[in-house]
């Protein structure tokens, strides 16, 4: 089994179950100068390499996966880095409000989608170091 490098100051995680979505946000995300950039098709496999691995810089992840839903894979990093920076991914129309309060929810279907994600990623990467932080030890 190879071992991969921890996730570094600038990883970016994408988790989302529809292949082309996460490619997409990948590429789009390459294009504006981000390179060091993951995919997961499944929350669990995402949740394992960063328990490995340690904190990205961010965790992009969709909302409705068949596994999990996007809040419950992010309220289990959370709980290894309660700092962990994020935002929710969504085509659905109906995000519960408690979801909405706690996460940043962006609509992948809305026309300013790919600068919102940017703009997002942007800011909270520029806000403070979150994958420096050690993680919550196992009771």
């Amino acid at each position: 089994m190879v071992s991969l490098p921890n996730f570094s100051e600038n990883s970016i995680v994408i988790v989302d179950d529809t292949e082309s979505i996460a490619t997409c946000v990948k590429a789009f995300l390459q294009a504006e100068g981000y390179a060091e950039i993951e995919t997961f098709g499944c929350p669990q496999k995402a949740f394992d390499e960063i328990r490995q691995r340690g904190c990205p810089a961010i965790i992009i992840t969709d909302y409705e996966m068949p596994a999990m839903t996007g809040d419950a894979f992010l309220d289990s990093v959370e709980k290894l880095y309660p700092k962990v920076k994020s935002v929710i991914i969504t085509g659905h129309s109906a995000v519960p409000p408690e979801v909405a309060g706690r996460f940043s929810v962006i609509r992948k279907d809305e026309p300013d989608f790919f600068s919102r994600l940017i703009r997002h990623v942007r800011e909270e990467l520029a806000s403070g170091d979150s994958y420096l932080e050690r993680p919550v030890p196992s009771l």
